[in-house]
């Protein structure tokens, strides 16, 4: 009987075990890996809910305080960021605490854009506890929103695979500044800078004049690349970043002849000087390198456009390393798209790959550069003075790894940095790269 009993129950205990079993070993071979980088949520925006997640809220939280420090009694008005009316679309009656934004817009809807830069950042952040967010963004009680993901493609990718809920921005701010910490693990240093490109800071650690730089000549919010393509009437207020010459992810690739690609919508159409989707200069890591500028063999080899990303895939000629960013109006960033059209081209992307011969050996991490100005519960751990910034959402699909788990090991982007360092046996570029953890809750390092 018990023989009977054991064989019967032998497929839940095996799925239980495997659910919190150890990480892929050699016989899952990862041949290819995709990272698929999207825009501006922070985790609870996204994952607000999420069986077996951690939203736990710090004792030690008061509540959104207000520019004196005490708590809110009903969260301000949304707003436009520029607008001095708030949106009549939500309620002014909001409480002082998390609410969901689709009882009043869809995910199909645009929605205002926080404020999400380096310094105000910092404050937002205020000592750990999160509670600076609303008094320090200029669209009212948004930052404190999150969507209903439930019926999303991206939510059914974190059911169905690994969602890990302690991974944090390695960067305070935004978007410029962490994709340089996604492929080089630093800020940009502007030697000689011009002053006027510097920031100035208040008392309080927000800033007075909006800048590009640190008072030291350190590039941490956007500023266009040195060489065409940029935007020229963004340079003027942005200013334009010397040609950087470090190493970053695709040199070290390179010097290993590993195969590697950085696919962006838009990128051919922005090559003729046509810019119909939204392409983001500064979402483009590379340009800002001497060895990708214009005319130059890096260029020509490694950035392409997404139509080669589908080409690839048709062709089963995916690189050995592929990190794809969607165009603008694709890409989930508030303000200019919408969560919909996001969650539909990821959607598209993977059942491509699904349909790969390879896919059985391809790890995909599908992850957003920063918060967007969105809450989030959890402190961000201190390391240096660049971060860590908010939690962020980032999805692990392994088909021979994990499935249906939640995985609550700490990581940051420059994870992704220290995970593709060990499998293909390359140098850190520096101490943060070196010491994060390289995703050893999904894959073997050793995985080649």
């Amino acid at each position: 009987m018990q023989f009977f009993l054991l064989l019967f129950l032998w497929p839940l205990i095996s799925c239980q075990i495997f659910r919190g079993s150890s990480v892929p070993s050699e016989k899952n071979k990862i041949d290819h890996v995709v990272v698929i980088y999207l825009e501006n949520h922070s985790f609870h925006n996204l994952f607000h809910g999420f069986p077996g997640a951690d939203n736990e809220v710090s004792a030690e939280y008061h509540g959104q305080l207000d520019s004196k420090g005490h708590p809110y009694e009903l969260l301000p008005p949304v707003k436009g960021r520029h607008a001095k009316i708030g949106d009549p679309r939500f309620t002014e009656a909001l409480g002082n605490g998390p609410f969901e934004i689709d009882q009043f817009v869809g995910l199909s809807e645009l929605i205002p854009d926080p404020t999400h830069e380096f310094f105000t950042h910092q404050v937002q952040i205020h000592q750990g506890l999160n509670e600076k967010f609303v008094a320090n963004s200029a669209v009212g009680a948004l930052p404190m929103g999150y969507f209903n993901m439930r019926k999303s493609y991206l939510w059914q990718l974190a059911s169905d695979y690994v969602l890990a809920d302690h991974f944090f921005q390695s960067a305070y701010g935004g978007s410029f500044l962490n994709h340089q910490w996604l492929i080089a693990a630093r800020t940009p240093f502007y030697k000689d800078a011009p002053k006027n490109l510097i920031a100035e800071i208040g008392s309080e650690g927000l800033p007075i004049k909006s800048g590009s730089l640190t008072s030291d000549g350190f590039a941490v919010n956007s500023i266009q690349p040195f060489g065409a393509p940029y935007e020229a009437k963004e340079a003027a207020k942005q200013g334009i970043l010397p040609a950087l010459e470090y190493n970053n992810i695709g040199d070290l690739l390179s010097q290993k002849n590993i195969s590697w690609a950085w696919f962006a919508g838009g990128w051919n159409d922005i090559l003729k000087g046509k810019n119909e989707g939204g392409f983001q200069h500064h979402h483009q890591p590379f340009l800002y390198f001497k060895n990708y500028g214009p005319d130059t063999k890096g260029r020509q080899e490694h950035l392409k456009d997404e139509e080669d990303l589908f080409e690839a895939i048709r062709s089963n000629n995916l690189p050995q390393v592929s990190f794809f960013k969607p165009i603008g109006q694709e890409n989930a960033h508030p303000g200019y798209t919408d969560m919909s059209s996001a969650d539909a081209k990821l959607r598209k992307v993977i059942e491509a790959l699904k349909k790969t011969s390879s896919w059985k050996n391809t790890f995909v991490i599908v992850t957003f550069d920063e918060h967007g100005g969105f809450w989030d519960p959890k402190t961000p751990p201190k390391k240096d003075r660049w971060g860590l910034g908010t939690r962020i959402p980032a999805v692990f699909i392994l088909p021979g790894g994990k499935r249906h788990f939640v995985d609550h090991r700490v990581y940051e982007t420059t994870s992704i940095l220290s995970f593709l360092e060990k499998k293909y046996d390359l140098p850190p570029m520096n101490e943060r790269d070196k010491k994060a953890d390289p995703l050893s809750g999904v894959v073997e390092v050793n995985s080649k």
